[in-house]
């Protein structure tokens, strides 16, 4: 079944601002976000106002939308579900292994990175049919022509509703672990985050894809590498 996308053009960062709609990083203050394997905080990738244009979600109970993950214990090795509510989170899908592999995914890896916020940059309808043409190639297995119009739009990149690139179309599908409800494509998270050379991964060519049931208000996050 291929992915199911909201409706809305969807936006990505747009300039530096100490009101921005979209908060990369952070100290995430909802109560549970912590790892049920090691105790540590859950790495707050972004924080999103629900509230501001082009970022408001029909249905979504919440002013604001935290997408956390670990790389310190086993939640990246499969399925990591949270139900979220007005300031907390429960955790209804994780691997429970504990791998806290020494320098993974690089040495120094801060489990929580310093908040930056952004504006939100409207994507146009173009750019989503773009974007949906690119997405339908990978699923195709044809590759984008390198020296073509939409090879710049073949890398991950932070993205917010809308279609956004997907290194694995196919994989980026699931059902709501609440109400078995299918889930639609949220977000995408890049590696890139200002201030840190090696970013939120380590690699350029990761990306975290979240999924969401707005029934259920909850969020499923899944990582796929090139």
């Amino acid at each position: 079944m291929p992915p199911i996308y909201s409706s809305q053009n969807g936006c990505v960062l747009g300039d530096a601002s100490l009101h921005g709609g979209i908060c990369l990083g952070g100290a995430c203050s909802f109560v549970g976000a912590v790892s049920p394997n090691n105790g540590l905080p859950l790495t707050q990738f972004a924080l999103v106002d629900a509230g501001v244009t082009g970022l408001d979600l029909p249905g979504w109970r919440g002013k604001t939308i935290p997408f956390l993950y670990s790389w310190k214990c086993g939640i990246f090795e499969g399925d990591f579900s949270y139900r979220v509510d007005e300031g907390a989170i429960e955790i209804l899908e994780f691997e429970s292994s504990a791998p806290d592999v020494e320098d993974f995914p690089y040495p120094d890896f801060p489990v929580v990175f310093p908040p930056k916020s952004y504006q939100a940059k409207s994507l146009t309808l173009d750019e989503r049919d773009q974007m949906t043409w690119v997405n339908g190639l990978t699923e195709q297995n044809i590759p984008v022509d390198v020296d073509g119009p939409l090879w710049a739009l073949t890398s991950p990149r932070h993205q917010f509703l809308g279609v956004p690139y997907l290194l694995d179309p196919d994989g980026s599908e699931k059902n709501c672990p609440q109400c078995s409800r299918p889930m639609f494509v949220l977000a995408t998270i890049a590696n890139q985050i200002d201030g840190f050379e090696e970013g939120f991964f380590g690699n350029d060519f990761v990306q975290v894809v979240y999924l969401a049931c707005n029934e259920c208000n909850v969020l499923s996050a899944r990582n796929f590498a090139d």
